[in-house]
């Protein structure tokens, strides 16, 4: 078993474990409660889940569409890095880290986008304005957006530290050495 596990990049694939998991948890809550009754949209990278998406008329965006598959792709990548030795080894978990990025910040951007329309804060309490009602709102980052941004951050240790983190081959044995080269010149 050592001698299957003895070539990959351990980092990287963490990085892939955290990339796979951040699927699993939100990404942001934005919860509102009014004297009528309440509501909430939970944002995952592939959908939007809970009650406001009804009042929005949608759960999913043109961004989560183009979003999923880079973040597929990233998977994939960290992956197929893993064992692979030299720059290549070092190149494609860097370039997964730039695409997580790049996912972050448009992720960020949009909802920054939707709490302003909403008129209040990325995260916290606020009274915001729903048509023309006026309600208490709460916005929440979840696990999700924090798994990805740790799959970055791991994926980019993974091709700055790629020659040392590396699962060393298994050295074959001095003693079998011997025994296998014949004697005698």
């Amino acid at each position: 078993m050592r001698g299957v596990l003895s070539r990959f990049n351990i980092l990287s694939l963490i990085a892939a474990g955290l990339i796979t998991a951040s699927f699993k948890y939100p990404w942001w809550t934005l919860a509102f409660a009014s004297g009528s009754g309440g509501g909430r949209a939970i944002l995952y990278p592939y959908v939007i889940a809970g009650e406001l998406p009804e009042l929005l008329g949608y759960r999913r965006t043109a961004q989560m569409s183009i979003m999923v598959p880079v973040l597929v792709a990233c998977v994939v990548l960290c992956l197929l890095a893993s064992p692979l030795r030299g720059k290549l080894g070092r190149i494609i978990p860097a370039l997964v880290a730039l695409l997580i990025a790049g996912v972050l910040y448009a992720f960020l951007r949009r909802i920054g986008h939707v709490a302003r329309g909403y008129g209040v804060p990325l995260e916290g309490h606020a009274f915001g304005q729903i048509d023309i009602a006026v309600v208490e709102m709460i916005t929440s980052f979840g696990r999700g957006i924090y798994l990805l941004g740790a799959g970055g951050i791991v994926a980019l240790l993974a091709s700055l530290l790629h020659p040392w983190v590396r699962i060393p081959a298994p050295r074959p044995r001095a003693g079998r050495d011997q025994a296998d080269t014949p004697s005698g010149s």
